[in-house]
């Protein structure tokens, strides 16, 4: 027996467009014998005398294909199709849905398939009014797409969903004062995911059961803030020119304290030192002006102050995201274990 694939019964399908409807095309008498079985074993079920049966697998969802005849059971309706087709799911003695799978390429019927379902309700319908009657009260709401949702929402008096996030005044009430820049916001980040990662983990050590009200809670919090994370620090690993390093290059503790410079770089003060003016003056002159300019300016560049340490304005607690000043909890600075240094970043230069 010829084995059409599905590939294969596409391009024949498709031949008639291609060569136009009146070209004659030729095919292998094999496929042609096993395409007008088909046609024939098609036709004969549909002459058969048959009882009622539904339009779709009230279990299953799989629409009629044709009627088939299984050995023992006689003609019977089978769903799918066109390759594999199944007879209506019946249960058996372990209470599991089993049905009779006939293979269209193989032209037989084959092993059984379990269905992983389990019952809800033993009735079942006995005519095709009672199935769509059934299907009509029983079935799930139609989902609903984000325009309508913010529709609705804005209809129940509520903001919608782009309102929210465009912000709203108490955004501020929200928001951790110590988030100030990409660098703390990362830490905020860092730290908010270690803290639900803690939470989960003591359901994992058995330590809470995980039958309690708030497991799925913790677990939806702790993939949140995950997501959220990992994104935060990917994008400024990007940024930064850093992205093979994830692991080694950047410390959450300290993204605030010195920006990552790029290889081949220098950090040089905005303001001409008298140590560069002068490194610049004394630098040895040749005839050669080009290379009297990258001395003087390698000179400047080697003289220039290294940055001082940048001072923590805050300090946050890794559990609960609240930030502090020293003087409102002392010795926040040296309790690392709980504490994160945060740093505030100098304001952007603005031009008039």
């Amino acid at each position: 027996m010829t084995d059409l694939s599905k590939e294969r019964l596409e391009k024949i399908a498709s031949w008639r467009e291609t060569y136009g409807a009146d070209s004659n095309v030729m095919i292998p008498a094999a496929e042609a014998e096993e395409l007008a079985r088909r046609e024939l074993q098609r036709r004969e079920a549909a002459e058969k005398p048959v009882a009622w049966r539904p339009d779709h697998d009230p279990v299953t969802g799989r629409e009629f294909f044709l009627w088939i005849e299984h050995p023992t059971l006689g003609y019977v309706p089978t769903y799918g199709g066109p390759y594999d087709s199944y007879t209506l799911p019946e249960r058996d003695s372990d209470g599991e849905f089993v049905v009779h799978r006939y293979d269209h390429d193989e032209g037989a019927w084959v092993d059984d398939e379990v269905l992983s379902y389990q019952v809800v309700d033993d009735w079942l319908p006995s005519n095709q009014v009672e199935l769509d009657q059934y299907v009509k009260d029983n079935a799930p709401p139609l989902p609903v797409v984000p325009d309508e949702i913010d529709e609705r929402m804005k209809a129940a008096g509520m903001l919608s969903a782009v309102q929210i996030i465009e912000g709203q005044p108490l955004d501020a009430f929200i928001k951790h004062s110590g988030v100030v820049d990409m660098g703390t916001l990362l830490q905020w980040s860092e730290m908010r995911r270690a803290e639900f990662l803690r939470m989960q983990s003591q359901y994992d050590l058995g330590d809470k059961d995980k039958t309690d009200d708030m497991y799925e809670w913790v677990i939806a919090h702790s993939a949140a803030f995950s997501e959220l994370h990992i994104n935060i620090r990917a994008a400024m690993l990007q940024l930064s020119g850093n992205s093979e390093q994830v692991n080694h290059s950047v410390d959450a503790t300290n993204m605030g304290n010195h920006p990552v410079i790029p290889e081949g770089w220098a950090l040089v003060p905005e303001n001409l030192t008298t140590e560069m003016r002068n490194a610049w003056d004394s630098a040895p002159m040749s005839d050669d002006d080009s290379q009297n300019m990258r001395d003087a300016y390698r000179a400047m560049l080697y003289s220039a102050p290294q940055p001082p340490a940048a001072t923590p304005t805050r300090y946050m607690n890794r559990f609960t995201g609240m930030c502090f000043t020293l003087e409102q909890q002392p010795g926040a600075d040296t309790d690392t274990d709980v504490y994160v240094p945060l740093y505030e970043r100098k304001p952007a230069k603005t031009t008039n």
